[in-house]
């Protein structure tokens, strides 16, 4: 039973792992087109940008919104709990982030 339970753990770390270069990602796409973003063809400017901005936000909520409640809780280490609090600072819901900016 520990072994499976280590074996699950170190999966779940993977997945974080790679959850975390997603939102790595998304975060270096965002700062690159902010001022700027791509417009699909035969779009109004406004419509497209809200589209660009929609479709980063998919994105970074679609992984979370498929784990579900059958999900593990998240991990309390620091360093595989950091992309859950910037995912949470990011999204306004906590008051203060962990680098100490201010939210809301």
């Amino acid at each position: 039973m520990a072994a499976a339970q280590a074996d699950l753990e170190a999966k779940y770390a993977r997945v974080l792992a790679a959850y975390a270069r997603d939102l790595a990602g998304v975060q270096a796409l965002y700062e690159r087109h902010k001022l700027k973003p791509p417009l699909p063809r035969n779009a109004p400017r406004v419509a497209g940008h809200i589209l660009w901005a929609r479709q980063l936000l998919r994105r970074i909520e679609a992984p979370m919104q498929r784990s579900g409640p059958a999900a593990p809780s998240p991990p309390r280490s620091p360093v595989a709990a950091e992309p859950f609090q910037s995912r949470l600072c990011d999204g306004g819901l906590l008051r203060t982030c962990p680098r100490g900016k201010r939210v809301g």
